[in-house]
């Protein structure tokens, strides 16, 4: 983002960060808002590291994007009290998501 103070190095180190500190277990079956790939892993970073992408996300070019914002707005976008350990983590990820999702549509505005 233009209005984004960081070095290149500071934004390499985050990512680092991000990625070494990830832990996950690695699913490949369906697209679901609970799965992790390395699509999930990859809209997380950007969202973690404050991260646009306008020209796939920003511009809903992704279908998993779509699909995993989707299954996650369907999952979240309802008050359903309170959450165990797991389902906090997804919400957590959701948040996320549609952070992602806004930064990428102003950067792709600019």
């Amino acid at each position: 983002m233009p209005d984004d103070s960081r070095t290149e190095e500071q934004v390499i180190e985050e990512i680092r960060d991000f990625a070494a500190k990830f832990e996950d277990e690695w699913s490949y079956k369906g697209h679901g808002y609970n799965e992790t790939c390395c699509h999930t892993f990859v809209f997380l970073l950007l969202a973690s590291c404050n991260l646009a992408d306008p020209d796939c996300i920003g511009a809903k070019k992704d279908p998993y994007f779509k699909s995993y914002r989707s299954e996650l707005k369907n999952k979240f976008d309802k008050p359903d009290g309170d959450k165990d350990e797991n389902e906090e983590k997804f919400y957590q990820r959701h948040c996320m998501i549609e952070q992602l999702h806004d930064i990428s549509r102003l950067a792709q505005a600019k």
